[in-house]
């Protein structure tokens, strides 16, 4: 970001400090996000940077790939920051070729830190004021695929959730039990976010287990009775990967669009929850076992940029208290995990059907006699 495009940044350094944001500590609760980042967006370097606009820096709170000096120096200039917009905006920036960019391209990050493409989203203080931004970065110029940034929204509502938590906590005159129960819903959402995402890295796992493992991981951590992923089609969903906490499979088997959560889902293209189903927005519609749950919450799936499904998670029984922004979050890194694996299950099963096909051509070679199998072999 060149001087010619800089604009004021209307945010406040007070507090930012205290909270440990300028420290530059590494803190295990944010450098699994900027991993969970990298992931997602398949990039070279992450990063959750502060904007510290006072003193003419940007600081990194936690980094993934940065090169050195910048790595150990953990902060730049605002002369090489691309996330100050993100700030100024309080929108997400996206920077296929920062090159031939308007506003970055005479920014000296493309110079002295490579950056050549940049895709950025907003994380907020205690009084929803942007402060800095959660980024991935590409040495190459990319064509960022839009769909990633509800992904990294998700990702970022964590970043901001923890640095509001701990403003609300430095700050709050609440009783001891207050402050006590908001570090014990802060320990249980860690828990719950480590959780979910652990079941997508467990090695060795075939991809397939991986989804119906995270399906079972996202319903202990709702304290949901089953879940399924959805595979949308014009008039119907099929149920490509299911769990139940009866054991009971439902996967291949189809509920229609014009009565089904996971068809509003469809139409709407957002997510979908209620803790009451007599206080539902939908009205009376089913899930995977054909009635109408209690509760349920649910999200769409972009996959490739288009919508391929949804992902939902219900309950027989109706919740004593509605969603939390917590749980919304833990909704949003699951389906941005499910999304990012549906690629890896997308090439598996174009190379079995290679495969079979291979085989079939190997047989019928065979079954032609000596002659034709000599050549195969």
């Amino acid at each position: 970001m060149g001087t010619s495009h800089h604009r004021p940044i209307g945010q406040k350094n007070l507090g930012l400090s205290e909270l440990g944001l300028f420290n530059k500590i590494a803190e295990s609760v944010f450098d699994e996000l900027t991993e969970l980042t990298a992931t997602i967006c398949d990039a070279d370097v992450a990063l959750i940077s502060v904007i510290d606009a006072p003193n003419d820096r940007q600081v990194f709170k936690s980094a993934l790939g940065l090169p050195a000096p910048w790595a150990e120096k953990m902060e730049t200039p605002l002369s090489h920051s691309f996330c100050q917009h993100v700030v100024a905006d309080d929108a997400p920036l996206i920077v296929d070729d920062a090159t031939a960019h308007p506003v970055v391209c005479d920014n000296l990050a493309i110079r002295d830190l490579n950056v050549k493409a940049y895709l950025g989203v907003p994380i907020y203080g205690l009084e929803g004021q942007p402060i800095g931004a959660l980024c991935a970065i590409a040495s190459e110029p990319r064509a960022w695929n839009r769909g990633l940034v509800p992904r990294l929204n998700a990702v970022a509502r964590c970043v901001s959730n923890e640095v509001q938590l701990r403003a609300a906590l430095k700050n709050s005159r609440s009783t001891s039990k207050e402050l006590a129960e908001m570090r014990s819903q802060d320990l249980r959402y860690h828990a719950l976010r480590e959780s979910v995402t652990l079941a997508f890295l467990t090695p060795d796992l075939p991809v397939e287990d991986r989804f119906r493992l995270i399906l079972k991981t996202g319903s202990e951590a709702f304290g949901m009775e089953r879940a399924a992923i959805n595979k949308f089609e014009a008039s119907h969903s099929t149920i490509i990967f299911s769990y139940s906490k009866d054991g009971k499979s439902y996967e291949s088997n189809k509920r229609k669009n014009s009565n089904s959560l996971c068809g509003h889902m469809m139409r709407d293209q957002c997510n979908l929850s209620y803790a009451d189903d007599r206080k539902a927005p939908v009205g009376a519609l089913v899930d995977m076992t054909n009635t109408t749950p209690g509760s349920y919450i649910g999200a769409p799936l972009i996959f490739g940029g288009h919508l391929y499904g949804s992902i939902g998670f219900s309950h027989s029984d109706r919740r004593s208290q509605d969603w939390t922004e917590n749980e919304y979050s833990i909704l949003g890194i699951i389906a941005a995990l499910v999304a990012t694996n549906l690629t890896l299950l997308s090439e598996i099963e174009r190379l079995r059907a290679s495969e079979v096909a291979l085989l079939s051509y190997v047989n019928q070679i065979r079954e032609r006699g000596p002659a034709h199998s000599a050549v195969v072999a």
